[in-house]
């Protein structure tokens, strides 16, 4: 079903709900609620039974004050008036459902009273949204350990036979298996290199 068929279906009930198109109202059925004097019968002053008195008037419930029961009177006299002049100024034509809708050309169906909306086409799942990968954490940034400031053969040799190198327990043969893990061949073949003598002994915390 289109939308411009929806729209008007839409249209359509509005105009059932709020003017008074009924399925089985007439026009006599209509007038039959109101009383010998044109009140709808309202529970705030007629009586919960809606029986009516010889004179054809809704019977007025009890307990209701006299000022009370003069005030809503003189509410049902205004609006009984002012639906006298709109009869008399428009007429209004009462008509079943089965016919509103015959008129409008909709496809609805009334059954025990109720407008049937055709069945709709079923609407189409929505696709499930692809699950988000998740982030890989980031990997903890390692402090560097700060460089040495020996970068002299002298300062070496120094750093590993006095108090430092004693105190951590450093011999020349751990200079060698530091001096071999970085890559180099031997004590000798750093001599003259500061930088190299630099890394071994940021490598042995001198």
């Amino acid at each position: 079903m289109n939308e411009l068929i929806l729209e008007r279906i839409a249209v359509a009930l509005e105009t059932i709900a709020s003017n008074g198109v009924s399925a089985t109202s007439t026009t006599e059925e209509v007038l039959s609620e109101r009383d010998a004097n044109g009140h709808k019968w309202d529970k705030r002053i007629h009586a919960s039974t809606k029986t009516r008195t010889a004179k054809d008037e809704w019977k007025i419930r009890r307990g209701l004050q006299p000022l009370q029961r003069d005030q809503l009177l003189a509410e049902l006299d205004a609006e009984r008036d002012e639906n006298a002049m709109l009869e008399k100024s428009e007429p209004v034509s009462v008509v079943t459902v089965e016919e509103f809708l015959a008129k409008e050309g909709l496809p609805l169906q009334v059954e025990n009273n109720q407008v049937v909306l055709p069945p709709q086409a079923p609407v189409a799942p929505v696709a499930p949204v692809a699950p988000v990968a998740p982030v890989a954490p980031v990997a903890p940034v390692v402090a560097q350990a700060p460089q040495s400031s020996v970068s002299s053969m002298a300062e070496l040799i120094t750093a590993v036979t006095g108090a430092t190198g004693a105190s951590k327990g450093i011999t020349f043969d751990t200079v060698g298996t530091v001096i071999t893990a970085l890559g180099y061949e031997d004590l000798n073949s750093i001599a003259s290199d500061g930088e190299a003598i630099r890394k071994v002994a940021t490598q042995l915390g001198l």
